[in-house]
């Protein structure tokens, strides 16, 4: 009787060791399965979690705008570089006394809230009251040639011009200008946009659009903000203006056609 008992238990015991062994050994499978399937997956931490793609939101924000302006645009947020955009023009884009922001500054600040601070690296070229003759005579142009702009904004002096010079002879300066910072950067975008409107204006009138037609021949991008403004024959123009030169809400409206311009806003 002790015997059968004894054997009994023997039993058990080898049945509970194989029971154990096949739970161990089925535990031991599945703990190599899983390290099998994170074998090659990328480990999540602090140093290898990638941030969005450089640029990926401005490529969202310049979907429809120019194409010209669009490549400019792509090839720098892909190659991680900025442009060069040179605004050029009179005092028309200076700030007068009563004035607190001129329409290029407001410029550049929606660009680098839109695209952010690095993306556009701009230089401001004021020429005050000169004539493009007397620009090209001081060599001023050669100043913007050197900065290698990738984007030339340029408003051609047309108010200084006028009563100096022939539209004839202020086509043929804005040609010389232009084709010596084209000369340095070929790739050059060149955006033309004329002074800003005065109330009935004759003479001027025909030389912006003179100005208009030139930049279609040429093929260069002309930014017609006078539509953002009232009528030139409707007096409202003048809370617009002061003395043929904008005041504050002269250079917001400006501002407003340019912005339009480089985002689309």
């Amino acid at each position: 009787m002790k015997n059968i008992l004894f054997v009994l238990i023997l039993l058990l015991c080898v049945t509970l060791l194989i029971f154990g062994k096949q739970q161990y050994d089925q535990k031991l499978n599945k703990i190599a399965k899983e390290a099998k399937e994170t074998i090659g997956q990328p480990v999540s931490s602090q140093h290898d979690q990638k941030e969005p793609l450089q640029g990926e939101m401005e490529l969202e924000i310049i979907d429809g705008i120019d194409p010209h302006l669009q490549d400019k645009l792509i090839n720098a947020i892909a190659n991680n570089e900025s442009i060069n955009l040179a605004i050029f023009g009179s005092n028309a884009m200076a700030t007068a006394e009563g004035t607190e922001t001129a329409w290029v500054n407001l410029v550049i600040d929606e660009l680098k809230s839109t695209y952010g601070e690095e993306l556009f690296d701009v230089q401001i070229f004021e020429v005050g009251n000169r004539t493009t003759y007397e620009v090209i005579e001081s060599r001023i142009h050669s100043e913007v040639a050197q900065f290698h702009p990738d984007i030339l904004l340029f408003e051609p002096l047309l108010l200084n011009d006028n009563g100096n010079a022939t539209m004839d002879l202020t086509l043929s300066n804005i040609t010389t200008i232009v084709t010596e910072i084209q000369a340095n950067s070929p790739e050059v975008l060149v955006i033309l946009q004329p002074p800003n409107p005065i109330y009935n204006p004759n003479y001027y009138f025909s030389q912006v659009s003179e100005l208009e037609e030139f930049a279609e021949t040429q093929g260069y991008v002309y930014i017609d903000h006078w539509e953002a403004w009232p009528d030139i024959t409707d007096e409202a123009i003048l809370d617009y203006i002061d003395r043929t030169r904008p005041n504050q809400k002269g250079h917001e409206v400006w501002a407003s056609a340019v912005i339009e311009y480089f985002t689309g806003k």
